[in-house]
């Protein structure tokens, strides 16, 4: 038989999926072996705790700009920060997290959380900018927009770019800003595209206002008790 038909039939679809697997294991054991190798690096004189954990987060510098983060920030392990990236005080950047300031500035405020796998770029003189106490959920997408105080991003949203989402508002799970769109202070947008609903008040006002004091005391949590098993 000749070689070329014998190869064709050993690359079977059960066969792919099975190197596909093995493609993702090696390249989860490299990740393992980057944190091991962090873990036994010498601890710096008076480093806080987090930034000690935060040893085996993906930071990466480029062109000479590198992420700077609060010491009292909590980075999780798998989030990876690029070039001009700042994390405030008391901010939390989760699991899967990416940050991604290659074309412009990319800001965390103080107290603010950027939930897991959500995504955040910027744009050629668009930065992206949180303000404080902001949420922004999980898988959410921002690039080259601005999030003002208190405001609440939610699940899956995406902002585009030159967009604004104005301080206390919220957009709503799986929205979509459109670009140079603005939400004003303390309103509700929601659909795709986003659309100014009503303003917030009542329960969802309330809401708004202490889902960041809850993430606030959850990256304290996790710089405290995080760790690799033994």
């Amino acid at each position: 038989m000749p070689r070329r038909n014998f190869v064709i039939l050993v690359l079977t679809d059960d066969l792919i999926d099975r190197l596909r697997c093995a493609r993702m294991a090696l390249r989860f054991a490299s990740f393992l072996a980057d944190c091991v190798l962090a873990r036994g690096r010498p601890p710096v004189e008076d480093e806080h705790e987090a930034r000690i954990i935060g040893r085996t987060v993906a930071e990466y510098e480029l062109d000479g700009r590198r992420p700077r983060v609060h010491p009292d920030a909590f980075v999780a392990p798998t989030a990876v920060l690029i070039g001009d990236v700042e994390v405030g005080a008391h901010a939390s950047v989760w699991f899967g997290v990416v940050l991604r300031g290659d074309q412009s500035a990319i800001v965390v405020g103080a107290g603010s959380n950027v939930q897991d796998n959500a995504v955040i770029h910027c744009a050629q003189g668009m930065p992206t900018t949180i303000g404080e106490n902001v949420t922004v959920g999980h898988h959410a997408c921002l690039e080259g927009c601005v999030v003002e105080d208190g405001a609440v991003v939610g699940i899956g949203a995406i902002m585009l770019q030159r967009s604004r989402l104005g301080a206390g508002a919220m957009l709503a799970a799986g929205a979509v800003l459109p670009e140079g769109r603005e939400v004003p202070a303390s309103h509700l947008a929601a659909g795709v595209p986003a659309e100014v609903k009503k303003p917030l008040s009542g329960s969802s006002a309330q809401w708004v206002t202490t889902t960041a004091e809850h993430y606030q005391e959850n990256g304290r949590r996790f710089r405290r008790g995080l760790r690799s098993p033994d």
